[in-house]
């Protein structure tokens, strides 16, 4: 028995959270875990990934050999091994390290490269002595890779905050839906109330027939006014329902009701001062700018590079296998140099352009965003001024449609000036209703702009 009465409550229990109503917060929450839009744009983590991996393939140890044999008559003409390795490195400088081995013999063979019968190693390095010492192509490829997880991350957070304030929008349209069925059901319960009264009355000869009819009629009347708001409200409720997912991709199980609109919370000066300053660097937008404009002084640093000739040295260390000895050195000097530099500094004008037209960006982004919190400000303000004037019209049209009950109840008025009362408070109310949730989403707007999700 006591196991039955466990499971009893147990079931009640669980019936009572299915039917808690969801809030903004949990709804963002669930939206947030596993809506396509955020899963797709975590992807783009991944592709940073694969070109900072595609920048650092350029400082991989590079294999390269070659064998030659050539014999005429059975003599070894040429027969020649020339095999190595070679690692550059992201450092200053950009030097490269190689070792190779070498074996050359034969009657024909180059003499700079014969060994005597005995194979040849070396180590040495080569590295830039003018161009090419803080950056060069490769290490400034790499350095802006580098920047793509950072722009990864950005893509993500600007796809959840534009997510996040379309989600909580239509939230609030489900919520004032919902209340506004609330204000129908209401007044299509009082005319179905007076009806059966002023029937009653009617039947019984209190009250002329054609009062019932007129009361049948506002029943009516109210009646389809209250199936368009459950209308609105079924549309709104699916149209929420869609931002709701599972993490195996199928949609979640529309939710049975949203929470009630709560008491509006008014901003502090100081708080929307602090988010002014902060959305500057807070907006992805705003985080992108930075992060592009790094990027463009990365090509600015490599065209000045690029101005400079292109003087590489050389230097290798020798010894023969058999039998080492370190007493053999070769060293080099090349020297590239173009007369005009037309082409690098065509690069560095290219550099030049890019960065002020960032900069240019980023002013008129700066002055986005603020404009974007002015107009958050203003919807918020007029809707806490429209909730004032609708709370006080709630009030008197309340107070009108009690005093116009009392007087018919009194036989002092009719029952047409007792439906206009009663309108005029179901259309405050509702007015009320938008007016609050108005304030909401305005609040969602400003939520975006300031990117504080």
């Amino acid at each position: 028995m006591r196991t039955l009465v466990a499971l009893f409550f147990c079931i009640c229990f669980a019936t009572l959270n299915a039917q808690e109503p969801i809030t903004l917060q949990r709804f963002l929450q669930e939206v947030e875990i596993a809506h396509p839009t955020l899963r797709a744009a975590a992807l783009e983590k991944n592709t940073a990934d694969a070109d900072v991996l595609q920048a650092q393939s350029n400082f991989d140890i590079f294999l390269k050999g070659k064998y030659e044999l050539k014999t005429t008559d059975g003599k070894e003409k040429v027969n020649y091994l020339d095999a190595g390795l070679e690692m550059p490195l992201a450092t200053m400088f950009g030097p490269r390290i190689n070792a190779n081995l070498k074996r050359g013999d034969g009657t024909s063979i180059n003499p700079e490269n014969t060994t005597n019968g005995s194979a040849e190693v070396g180590v040495g390095v080569s590295m830039p002595l003018w161009q090419g010492i803080n950056t060069d192509s490769r290490r400034t490829a790499l350095q802006k890779a580098l920047l793509r997880p950072e722009l990864a991350s950005i893509s993500v957070q600007q796809e959840r905050n534009s997510l996040f304030r379309t989600a909580s929008l239509r939230y609030w349209d489900w919520v004032e839906s919902t209340e506004q069925v609330q204000v129908a059901q209401a007044i299509f319960r009082t005319a179905e109330e007076r009806f059966t009264q002023i029937a009653r009355r009617a039947r019984a000869g209190e009250v002329a027939a054609i009062d019932s009819i007129e009361a049948l009629q506002e029943v009516e009347r109210r009646r389809g006014e209250y199936v368009r708001s459950q209308r609105n409200a079924e549309q709104a409720a699916i149209t929420a329902a869609t931002f709701l997912w599972n993490t195996d991709g199928t949609q979640q199980t529309q939710p049975i009701r949203p929470a009630i609109l709560p008491n509006p919370e008014q901003l502090a000066t100081t708080e929307i001062e602090r988010d002014r300053t902060l959305s500057l660097t807070r907006r992805p937008e705003a985080r992108r700018i930075i992060i592009q404009e790094q990027s463009a002084q990365l090509d600015v640093q490599l065209a000045n590079e690029l101005q400079r000739p292109l003087i590489e040295a050389q230097g290798q260390l020798l010894t023969p296998l058999n039998s080492p000895a370190l007493n053999t050195f070769k060293v080099g000097l090349s020297i590239s140099q173009p007369l005009l530099f037309r082409s690098a500094n065509a690069q560095e004008q290219f550099a030049q352009i890019n960065t002020q037209r960032i900069s240019y960006q980023r002013i008129l982004l700066n002055r986005q965003i603020q404009a974007e919190i002015d107009d958050a400000l203003s919807a918020l303000n007029k809707a806490t001024e429209r909730i004032v004037a609708a709370e006080r019209e709630v009030q008197l049209a309340t107070t009108m449609q009690q005093a116009e009950v009392k007087r018919f109840t009194a036989g002092e008025s009719t029952l047409i000036f007792v439906n206009i009362r009663e309108r005029a408070l179901a259309e405050a109310q509702a007015r009320l209703v938008t007016a609050r949730a108005d304030y909401f989403r305005a609040m969602a707007s400003y939520n975006w702009a300031t990117a504080k999700w």
